[in-house]
């Protein structure tokens, strides 16, 4: 179900798998670093309105090139609000032409993160981690 919509994104909510999924738009293109960092604080604000315990960023239609400074305030400043959310499980769908791991790697915390994180090729692939039994 979607829950939130906005030029840049989207975000829906499998309430079913506590999944709330971030889906970026082309328009990313056009984005600031501003807008960026409004989208990452609405996502993190969503995932502790409902108490989503698995993320995923769909990245494949991503078009704006962060500035490298953002990677540390996102660290400071949103991956506090995952936890608050109780985040268990976070997957990214790359985009097409970027290496992905295979799927059968093992996820991994990521530095200063509690939860685990992994990286797919595709959305099914992401989707099947994310709601598989653990």
């Amino acid at each position: 179900m979607e829950v939130k919509s906005h030029s840049f994104y989207s975000f829906d909510f499998d309430e079913k798998h506590s999944l709330l999924s971030f889906l970026w738009t082309e328009k990313t293109a056009t984005m600031t670093d501003a807008d960026y960092q409004a989208g990452l604080r609405d996502y993190g604000q969503t995932m502790i309105e409902r108490r989503a315990r698995r993320g995923l960023i769909d990245l494949r239609k991503f078009r704006h090139r962060p500035g490298e400074h953002l990677m540390s305030w996102r660290t400071s400043e949103i991956v506090p609000m995952y936890h608050k959310a109780g985040l268990e499980k976070f997957a990214y769908v790359l985009p097409e032409g970027v290496p992905a791991p295979p799927d059968d790697a093992p996820a991994k915390k990521e530095a200063g993160e509690q939860f685990l994180t992994k990286r797919f090729a595709t959305d099914a692939a992401a989707r099947s981690w994310l709601t598989a039994k653990t």
